[in-house]
């Protein structure tokens, strides 16, 4: 292709000049078509171009044509070297106007060919700014949906262990209450005494003068642990300066309707001047009595004596 394109130069050329020039410069324009880097198809179109522009030159080149004779009139010759100077003149111009068309043309390619390619660079880059972004966004979205679902594990884990520690302290309040249950019943089961440290403080309290010392009489119902537990109260009572007498045996209650220890006095508006600090000072110690009135002579024979009544053990 590139033979046939140089040969057809050389005639076109040969034929539009009178010289090598012309030949020169159609010879450029095809060494820049075949330069250009592209396809056939396009080549042949660009070829075509050139070759078409020669054409045009047809009126130029029958005048050129026109032979001269040896013959002629003098004047006639002299014209036609003037025209033959002319369309010299015109044939260098109509050549380096070629030229630059043909060299138009291809820079009008060249700038379209390379602008697309600027442009499928631009869009390549774009695409794959867009594809990266799209990656990071699906892989920050599958980040949020972990932390998401951590988020809610944890919030589970917070909500059990809440109620796990609700139902630790509901036990603990339930394992307290046995406790406070067992330890009552084991002083249930333990019998009533009176320690060193009680009976010290009961006799401080009741040994001053300024307590009168009244009767006491002591009445303990037909139990072990009830019996025991009156002798106590009779014996600090008479350390401290109190006639004590305990009730005959055969005059003594065989059981009461309740248990516990009671305080028991003939009259409620005229109360022994005795009863009330023997009260005080047993509940200083933690021992309480329960007061009750009994008119009756049987319980309390008179107003000046306080009965000590001890039932079983509550």
């Amino acid at each position: 292709m590139h033979r046939q394109l140089d040969m057809g130069v050389d005639v076109i050329g040969a034929c539009l000049f009178d010289d090598e020039i012309g030949c020169a410069g159609i010879r450029i324009s095809a060494m820049c078509i075949r330069s250009i880097s592209c396809r056939g198809k396009m080549r042949s179109v660009m070829s075509a171009v050139l070759l078409a522009l020669v054409l045009i030159t047809n009126p130029a080149i029958s005048i050129s044509a026109i032979p001269t004779s040896a013959d002629s009139v003098s004047p006639k010759a002299n014209a036609q070297q003037q025209i033959g100077a002319a369309q010299s003149r015109h044939n260098w111009t109509f050549g380096a106007y070629v030229i630059i068309l043909a060299l138009t043309v291809i820079g009008t390619y060249l700038v379209w060919s390379t602008g697309n390619k600027v442009q499928e660079e631009i869009q390549a880059d774009a695409d794959a700014r867009i594809l990266d972004a799209r990656n990071k966004a699906t892989i920050l979205e599958n980040d949020l949906n972990a932390e998401k679902g951590n988020v809610l594990s944890l919030q589970r884990d917070a909500s059990d262990a809440k109620a796990a520690q609700q139902r630790v302290e509901i036990e603990l309040e339930q394992q307290k209450a046995r406790t406070a249950l067992a330890e009552r019943k084991l002083i249930e089961l333990q019998p009533r005494i009176i320690n060193n440290e009680q009976r010290k403080l009961l006799v401080e309290l009741l040994s001053p003068s300024k307590i009168v010392k009244g009767r006491v009489l002591i009445n303990s119902a037909m139990d072990g642990e009830a019996w025991q537990f009156g002798d106590a109260i009779s014996t600090v009572l008479k350390e401290a300066g109190f006639p004590v007498t305990e009730i005959p045996f055969g005059n003594r209650a065989i059981a009461f309707n309740k248990p516990g220890a009671f305080l028991w006095i003939k009259d409620g508006k005229n109360q022994p001047k005795h009863g009330g600090p023997i009260a005080v000072a047993f509940s200083r110690v933690g021992i309480n009595f329960t007061g009750e009135v009994h008119p009756s002579d049987a319980d309390v024979p008179d107003l000046d004596t306080v009965v000590i009544a001890i039932s079983s053990h509550p």
